[in-house]
């Protein structure tokens, strides 16, 4: 029996094995309300780019100083055990030089000395394990010159700049753990000198603030000996005096000074473990106004600035033990919108501000020599990488105001999170969105029609439940709830019906049978009908509802399997066999359809990996064909993981088939011969490692490829050749 033959015969079986039934209405309320955690609005206004560049590793602080005073910063990196320091220049997003000096010492803390009026980069250089600090000018063409140091006898740790005297020289505060007191100094005639505030004590760490709101600089120190903050003021002529002190029940693990609430009093700002305390400042330097914020990891390192640029104090902090980049956005009153998780880096080891074309970003170094930036959106990039985005999963798009201007909605499965990037009329990413989900999904399909009113279903194949969340942007309220397919879900398609009702369309299996399923959705309401079974032994189906409905699957019986198309009718089903063929003994089948928003007729293809045999099948309404490669070297017989999914490309009015190879990184075109017997594969992107995915225009012009990455955990966009 030759090949033709054999599949004539099969789907003659496949016919006679098509179960028809008689029509059931069974009204179910299935719905569940489910547990709610919910982010408001958060403004990003931008700050979501996300790059990484590769330095030597060894490295674990980072310092940003503008050295040529271009009003971008560069970076000098350095390490406790290493005798050398590197400086790296980075220029449009991309690191154009990295240059390493050998120095005298293994420095600890490098901190600027920002003299007013002053054109030389100077800074203080700690080197605990050689109980000293140096002074030195660093510079991008010559090495690093030592101008002065002063020893100590015990060991120097932390340092602290500010100007005590209100003069055009700044100051250097000095403490530690194992550092006598505290003292501060000066700089006289070239050379460094100690003035000793207190001995005999220890003090972890130390800032300069004016505590006392008479213009100067005082200090604000903890004792560990005592576990006491002290406070001392400067009695305008650089001589501090012990005023007061009060007792913690808790270590301080940092200490800062900055105006959280805007108004020109500086507050305190200090953290142990997971809480953070706020103190703020006040006319009568009471400090007796406190918060508390419970932060999702331990900070190892902290920075603050506007990243937003809203004009408010934003706070970020990197975790060693997990590795999350957090942030707080600050808003009015010194308060803090809900903490987000915004990347993830492993071995993070230092963080700092820096600052490009005024606007303050965000570096971050790991241990492998990895430097991550944070920055805020340019409208005229190629590739980038959008963040908060820890684990990002599926991926798809909506249009909040229906203005074509698409906005993102996504699971993030580092925590079960929604989350929603919208943008504004510049294409901008604007607001960040964050809902807490009872499990992670690997599909969303969303009802996008009514303006800033939309609803998201969040799903999975070969799983039960599906999670959808109703929100209104414009009050920022949601309703979250969830209900439960009947069986495991092979498929879902949404039909808007009117203003007020959409139908959610399933196809599912209980045991071995297929089902369809309907769940009327509307405001107050959601009701459930079940149709009689369509068949048993389905591998995959896939479901269109339009004028009538019909359903495209993949069946098994015994060594065969078959593709079968239903008509879902008020009557009688109609059953059509369309192909069959033999099986061993290993079989994966995929199938994939395109969306009939853009295809009014079904396009299916499907892979079958049968044994170490692998076909691309592909039907229209003339048939199906068995597709051979149009040459030996563009086939995916040795891709057994290849993804095929429909999409709309730039140019194109109708979805074509898009084919993944995961084995080579590679997202291809399926190009299909006018004969319909053979393709080939054509090329859209390379070395990527993709997870879900869609194409569109981002910022108006330029069509791009926008995924969830597998490997950075971000959301990439990569602009397309037209």
């Amino acid at each position: 029996m030759n090949k033709s033959e054999d599949i004539k015969k099969r789907l003659k079986e496949g016919k006679a094995a098509l179960k028809k039934g008689k029509r059931n209405n069974i009204l179910l309320f299935l719905f569940l309300l489910l547990t709610q955690t919910i982010n408001s609005q958060i403004p990003i206004n931008g700050f979501c780019i996300r790059d990484s560049y590769q330095i030597p590793a060894g490295y674990e602080k980072i310092l940003s100083v503008d050295l040529n005073r271009d009003k971008n910063d560069e970076f000098i990196v350095y390490s406790p055990s290493l005798k050398k320091i590197g400086i790296v220049v980075l220029e449009k997003n991309n690191i154009i030089d990295l240059i390493e000096f050998k120095v005298e010492y293994e420095f600890s803390q490098i901190k600027y000395l920002n003299d007013t009026n002053s054109n030389s980069n100077k800074f203080i250089c700690v080197s605990r394990k050689n109980r000293l600090i140096a002074e030195y000018e660093f510079s991008l063409n010559s090495p690093p010159e030592l101008k002065s140091r002063i020893t100590f006898d015990s060991y120097p740790e932390n340092i602290f700049i500010g100007n005590v005297n209100s003069d055009n020289v700044v100051e250097a505060l000095v403490s530690g753990v194992g550092f006598d007191g505290l003292s501060i100094l000066v700089r006289k005639e070239g050379r460094l000198a100690e003035n000793k505030i207190i001995s005999g004590e220890s003090f972890s760490h130390a800032v300069f603030a004016d505590l006392s709101n008479d213009g100067f600089a005082d200090v604000a120190a903890f004792n560990v000996l005592d576990n006491s903050a002290h406070f001392f003021y400067n009695d305008t002529q650089s001589k501090f005096n012990l005023v007061r002190s009060s007792r913690s029940n808790e270590n301080f693990e940092s200490l800062n000074a900055v105006d959280l609430n805007n108004d020109k009093i500086q507050d305190l700002v200090y953290n142990y473990g997971t809480t953070l305390n706020v103190s703020f400042g006040d006319f009568q330097s009471a400090y007796d106004k406190k918060k508390l914020y419970q932060l999702k990891n331990k900070p190892h390192a902290q920075q603050f600035g506007d990243y937003n640029n809203d004009k408010f104090l934003d706070l970020a902090y990197i975790s060693s033990e997990t590795g999350n980049i957090n942030l707080l956005f600050g808003k009015n009153g010194g308060n803090f919108y809900p903490e987000i998780t915004y990347t993830n880096i492993p071995n993070t080891s230092s963080i700092t501000s820096f600052t490009q074309k005024d606007q303050q970003n965000l570096i971050i170094l790991s241990k492998e020599g990895f430097v991550t930036t944070i920055s805020s959106f340019k409208d005229n990039f190629i590739s980038s990488s959008l963040i908060p985005a820890v684990n990002a999963g599926t991926v798809k798009k909506f249009d909040l105001y229906n203005d074509g201007m698409f906005d993102i909605s996504f699971i993030d499965n580092s925590d079960f999170s929604f989350r929603i990037i919208t943008r504004n009329k510049k294409g901008v990413p604007e607001n960040f969105y964050l809902y807490k989900l009872d499990e992670s999904h690997k599909a969303i399909a969303v009802d996008d029609i009514l303006n800033e009113r939309k609803t998201f279903y969040c799903y999975s194949k070969e799983k039960q439940l599906i999670e959808f969340l109703k929100i209104n942007f414009k009050d920022n309220s949601i309703n979250h709830k969830g209900l439960y397919s009947p069986g495991k879900i092979k498929d879902l398609v949404l039909q808007r019906v009117d203003s007020s009702l959409v139908n959610i369309y399933l196809l599912y299996t209980k045991g071995n049978k297929l089902f369809l399923g309907k769940f009327e959705h509307r405001e107050l309401s959601l009701t459930f009908k079940e149709y009689p079974f369509i068949d048993r032994d389905v591998i995959c189906a896939e479901l269109f509802v339009d004028k009538e409905i019909k359903a495209y699957y993949w069946k098994q019986k015994l060594k065969s399997v078959f593709l079968n198309e239903v008509i879902i009718k008020t009557g009688p089903d109609i059953y059509k066999g369309i192909a069959g063929f033999s099986i061993g003994d290993s079989i994966k089948i995929s199938l994939a359809a395109s969306n009939q928003l853009f295809n009014k007729k079904p396009w299916l293809i499907s892979l079958i990996k049968n044994n170490n045999e692998t076909l691309l099948i592909s039907f229209t309404e003339n048939g199906y064909k068995v597709l051979q490669p149009l040459k030996e070297e563009f086939g995916i017989k040795d891709f057994p993981d290849a993804q095929v999914v429909f999409k709309k490309l730039p140019n194109d009015e109708l979805e074509i088939p898009i084919i993944y190879l995961p084995e080579l990184k590679t997202l291809n075109k399926l190009i299909i011969s006018k004969d319909g017997k053979s393709y080939s594969l054509k090329l859209i992107a390379g070395k990527l490692d993709i997870n879900n995915y869609f194409f569109d225009k981002f910022n108006g012009r330029n069509y791009h490829l926008v995924f969830s990455d597998s490997e950075k955990g971000s959301i990439s966009l990569i602009q397309l050749k037209n």
